[in-house]
């Protein structure tokens, strides 16, 4: 479908996926159409179904926008945001992410900057972040799972009352060493800033394009993050532990699993592109949501 034209300017298509489960959501929806209002003609607004439905419109399957729209507005936070990037995925449409509450690192804009997104969006001064994502096969006595698209990261835990996970690690066919610990965590660079900086990780540039290994609580104190290439191939192998373990990625659980199930994790061939508004870069992220202050120099 053509875009159109008001006045000898082509209109820019904005998708919109709201969390409608968010307090809030209607006010903000009443937000972006008042907004786009104020915008003029420049601004076309296409409202996924689900969120449509919630204020009693008929919207356009998420498929369609990625294929028509010009940017994909996600309101929510960073996990409204993970879920619409499994469901958009491997299309390369740009995702602006509007955080309902506090900053949030993949978010692009806070729901106070929203006049902002859309002015941006409108005159294309909006920036784009190839993201890096995994993908994963998992297999284990003839059950196999896939996962297509990890943004953040894939995890290992243990069960809440269960024993330490001893997992065998190679990287390109090549021992790198066995864990004893509460888990393991497989990051992208953009995963750096979520579970695996709780678990000590370094912070990785996202533009970085590598892989970060750290494990959970491991037995030996000298087990560190390891920080692989973005081309290698990460096998791990579930070879001990009782009750069974849980494989999760970006935070979807792919349910239990045990001793002998491996998995092989390297980078898709695809990316993300995350939008942000102007000002909102990754290091303003850092700033603000780790309360980097600096020091004052006399």
């Amino acid at each position: 479908m053509e875009k159109q034209v008001s006045k000898g300017v082509l209109k820019k298509r904005v998708g919109v996926v709201v969390n409608v489960n968010k307090g809030g959501a209607k006010e903000l929806l009443d937000e972006i159409e008042r907004v786009v209002v104020e915008c003029g003609e420049g601004v076309e607004v296409l409202l996924e179904e689900r969120t449509a439905a919630f204020v009693g419109g008929r919207g356009v399957k998420i498929t369609e926008i990625c294929h028509q729209a010009d940017v994909l507005l996600v309101a929510g936070g960073d996990g409204s945001l993970l879920r619409v990037v499994h469901r958009v995925f491997p299309h390369q449409i740009p995702i602006l992410g509007i955080h309902m509450g506090s900053l949030g690192f993949l978010t692009g804009a806070r729901r106070e900057d929203l006049k902002k997104a859309i002015v941006a969006i409108e005159s294309q001064s909006f920036y784009c972040s190839p993201r890096m994502v995994l993908e994963a096969t998992i297999r284990m006595e003839g059950r196999q799972e896939k996962i297509p698209c990890a943004l953040n990261d894939i995890v290992i835990t243990r069960a809440p009352q269960g024993q330490m996970i001893r997992m065998g690690v190679k990287v390109n066919d090549k021992v790198m060493t066995e864990y004893m610990a509460d888990g393991l965590i497989v990051a992208t660079p953009t995963g750096s800033t979520a579970y695996s900086l709780a678990a000590g990780g370094p912070i990785v540039s996202p533009d970085a394009g590598v892989i970060i290994v750290t494990p959970l609580s491991p037995h030996t104190l000298s087990n560190r993050s390891v920080v692989l290439g973005g081309d290698a191939i990460v096998t791990v192998e579930i070879t001990g532990g009782r009750p069974p373990a849980y494989i999760e990625y970006d935070g979807c659980s792919l349910g239990e699993w045990y001793a002998g199930a491996i998995l092989e994790i390297k980078a898709s061939a695809h990316k993300v592109s995350l939008a942000y508004i102007p000002g909102n870069d990754f290091f303003h992220l850092l700033r603000s949501k780790l309360a980097w202050k600096g020091m004052n120099i006399s």
